[in-house]
């Protein structure tokens, strides 16, 4: 049986993983980058003896899984946890998943806005489900209030360090 280790930022997957079920996981877990199709990498291809093309150096997807150069870790984001979870479950492969995740203790305490700042409606439901969520992009259009709402995370989560 697999074990998944959920960490902070990485998932770790300990036990066999068979090649056809990595490949599924590394299918399931890649993106196309915008604009590929104009990468040199993209754009380069791997010739045979005669000089025949045979395959892109790179294929345009951005895969989401990796192994360590060892070979003996395989890993991925920690917010692709569920497409992992659902590839297991298609597949029926068992696994067990164990939690590793630190949960950061809340140091900053006391933090409030100035007395004439109002925070929209709009910026404090985006400050709410981002609470919530755990993870994801906060997309608000220019004049919105994108540092005012970072500052409302912060203030709500009243945890150190913290990266905007």
């Amino acid at each position: 049986m697999l074990s998944l280790k959920i960490g902070n930022i990485f998932t770790d997957i300990e036990g066999v993983v068979p090649s056809e079920l990595y490949s599924k996981l590394q299918h399931n877990m890649a993106f196309r980058s915008l604009g590929y199709e104009f990468s040199t990498m993209y754009n380069k291809w791997i010739l045979d003896a005669q000089g025949n093309r045979v395959r892109r150096m790179w294929d345009g997807w951005r895969r989401q899984i990796w192994k360590s150069k060892d070979r003996k870790r395989i890993f991925f984001p920690t917010g692709l946890l569920s497409l992992a979870k659902e590839t297991f479950d298609e597949n029926n492969i068992e696994y067990r998943l164990v939690n590793c995740r630190v949960k950061p203790k809340q140091e900053m305490l006391g933090l409030e806005f100035a007395p004439h700042f109002i925070m929209r409606d709009y910026q404090g439901v985006v400050v709410n489900d981002s609470c919530f969520q755990q993870r994801g992009i906060i997309q608000l259009p220019t004049g919105s209030g994108k540092t005012a709402v970072a500052a409302g995370i912060i203030q709500k989560l009243k945890v150190k360090p913290f990266i905007f």
